[in-house]
């Protein structure tokens, strides 16, 4: 039986060999330019680009598992995330990142978390062409400690709202379906909860809402108790 570095040997293995057969149709296409106007030409360009990011979602199904977690100072995590996601958007995005003072530590895996908030913001930039205004918002709510990732996008048809984290399931054509899955994948893993609220038009609000405390049955910590 395969064991978890078997399937990423090999996931790996194929992800490099995607990479080349891209590689090699972008050479053909830098040497012999008329074959932009050849018919799926562009269309084949594209299934490559898609396969090869399925592979790597599908790999990333390992950040679901035993999260490394540990004590986070939030202004320097969040720092970097916003250095991350204005990556994801063009010059002419307002992108507001809300961080009220007095924010306790965090508790988690920062790799992880930084891993299933950019995935919502990546959601985000893409919902909204790369164009518009994103709000991340930050706060304590009760004894969570919650993300708010908001979008001026479309917004989500109440439809299939419920069906958004069901792995391999998109409402993009070239989307494969499995960010999501694996952010709430990611978040469940620590114990806590990622939902949305969305209206068609108007655009959409993802909410992570994780532990304060180092364990969800610790009765006494210092943090909790100041939230």
């Amino acid at each position: 039986m395969l064991n978890n570095e078997d399937y990423q040997f090999i996931f790996h293995e194929i992800k490099n060999s995607i990479a080349v057969i891209g590689c090699s149709l972008q050479l053909i296409e830098k040497k012999h330019p008329e074959v932009k106007s050849f018919p799926f030409w562009e269309d084949t360009l594209a299934d490559i680009t898609s396969l090869r990011q399925m592979i790597i979602d599908v790999s990333s199904t390992k950040l679901c598992e035993n999260p490394q977690k540990s004590n986070v100072n939030l202004y320097d995590f969040l720092s970097v995330l916003r250095t991350s996601a204005k990556t994801l958007f063009d010059d002419d995005a307002i992108i507001t990142f809300d961080i009220p003072f007095g924010l306790p530590e965090g508790y988690f895996d920062t790799m992880r978390i930084h891993h299933a908030l950019l995935n919502l913001i990546k959601n985000a930039s893409e919902a909204m062409n790369r164009h518009g205004s994103l709000i991340v918002r930050t706060y304590c709510r009760r004894n969570q400690l919650c993300f708010d990732v908001s979008d001026t996008g479309d917004g989500i048809p109440p439809e299939i709202q419920d069906q958004i984290f069901t792995p391999f399931f998109s409402s993009k054509e070239d989307g494969s379906g499995l960010g999501l899955a694996i952010s709430k994948g990611i978040i469940e893993s620590h114990n806590g909860t990622l939902s949305l609220t969305s209206t068609v038009g108007q655009g959409t609000t993802f909410t992570i809402a994780l532990p304060l405390c180092a364990s969800q049955n610790e009765k006494s910590d210092p943090v909790c108790e100041a939230s």
